[in-house]
C-alpha cells in the first residue's frame, strides 16, 4: 500500500493473460493473476485507503476481462473479478468476492459495482 499511496505503481506479480477472437470478429481480452495478490478491506465510507487503517488483509487472485474494446461506444466493455480471503483485526478469516464491470461510452469507461461480499 505504501508503493500505491506514495504515488508508486503496488507490485502485482506476474500476469496470465489468453487473447480470444470469436467468429464475428468480437475480440475478448483475459489477463488473469500469476498468484495470490494483495488484499485489504477498509471500513465502509472510507474516502482515502492512504489515511485510512485496513480492517482486514489477505490476498486474492485478480481476474480482467475485456470485449470489443476496438468496437468503438457502446460496444467496448470490461470488468474485474477479486476472490479472496482476508483475516479481520479479531483473528477471524473471511472470503472475499468483488465484481465491477464497465462500459465504454463518449465520454470514456463508467464503472458499476456489481457485488462486494465478504462472508
Amino acid at each position: 500500500m505504501a508503493d500505491f499511496c506514495s504515488g508508486g505503481d503496488p507490485e502485482l506479480g506476474g500476469l496470465k493473460d489468453l487473447f480470444v477472437q470469436a467468429p464475428n470478429g468480437n475480440a475478448h481480452l483475459v489477463f488473469k493473476s500469476d498468484g495470490k495478490v494483495p488484499l485489504l478491506l477498509f471500513p465502509a465510507g472510507t474516502e482515502d485507503i492512504c489515511s485510512g487503517s485496513p480492517v482486514a488483509e489477505g490476498t486474492g487472485l485478480y481476474i480482467d476481462i475485456s470485449s470489443n474494446l476496438f468496437g468503438g461506444p457502446g460496444r467496448g466493455t470490461a470488468g474485474f473479478r477479486i476472490r479472496g480471503q482476508v483475516t479481520d483485526l479479531a483473528g477471524e478469516r473471511h472470503h472475499v468476492i468483488v465484481v465491477v464491470q464497465s462500459q465504454l461510452g463518449p465520454t470514456g469507461f463508467t464503472d458499476l459495482v456489481v457485488k462486494i461480499k465478504v462472508n
